[in-house]
């Protein structure tokens, strides 16, 4: 077929054409679109608690406040003053709250429209949650779609299916996409990490991902 003349838009003009890109976007001099980096270059999102996430032709800035009785650790929520879980339940003088979360995490991944490099396995692993634990203590690994936001309706929204989670070791998991998605949309992915001890529940861990797809596939 014939070669695009622009990435972008493409405008006539007498006798020639004029190539454009969408906000967000810089026109280099082989007429592709490059994407602008908000949070380098404009430092974006320099408020307590705010994380500057770079989006194709756009940027987000991300609030995240942890909830109350817990601690900020880099991307992470810990819970405050409490024993180490692998003792707390062994003592029978404290009562073991078995469906504590001890940990959020929190992850912001972008992906161009209509993404998708296939690994060996025939899909994109594109997140990796590790739970801090060691034998005897073990872990189960769940993973559910919370929420999927798009402006357009003639965008397929991402289901459960278009996910896969990939147990690698025994304290690690990857959440694997199957299926190019169309943007713009926002999905919400949620892991949750049951911990055991001989048998018993002793906590838990959350992880929230959040994946942006852009509108554009460049």
């Amino acid at each position: 077929g014939r070669p695009q003349l622009c990435q972008g838009h493409c405008e006539n003009t007498l006798g020639s054409y004029h190539c454009t890109c969408p906000h967000g976007y810089k026109l280099q001099y082989d007429h592709h679109c490059v994407d602008i980096n908000e949070c380098q270059e404009h430092g974006y999102c320099r408020g307590y608690n705010q994380t500057c996430v770079n989006l194709g032709g756009s940027f987000r800035c991300i609030q995240t406040e942890c909830p109350h009785g817990y601690h900020r650790d880099g991307a992470q929520c810990k819970i405050s003053a409490r024993l180490v879980y692998q003792e707390i339940c062994d003592d029978p003088h404290i009562k073991c709250d078995v469906n504590q979360i001890i940990c959020y995490s929190y992850a912001y991944i972008p992906f161009r429209s209509k993404f998708l490099l296939k690994s060996e396995s025939g899909s994109h692993e594109f997140f990796t949650f590790i739970v801090p634990i060691e034998p005897p203590i073990i872990a189960e690994f769940g993973l559910r779609l919370v929420s999927v936001k798009s402006p357009h309706l003639h965008v397929r929204a991402a289901t459960r299916e278009d996910f896969y989670l990939k147990r690698t070791k025994d304290n690690e998991v990857k959440i694997a996409m199957l299926n190019p998605l169309e943007g713009p949309q926002d999905i919400e992915l949620e892991i949750e990490a049951k911990m055991y001890k001989n048998g018993l529940q002793i906590g838990r861990n959350i992880a929230t991902t959040m994946v942006f797809i852009s509108e554009y596939e460049y």
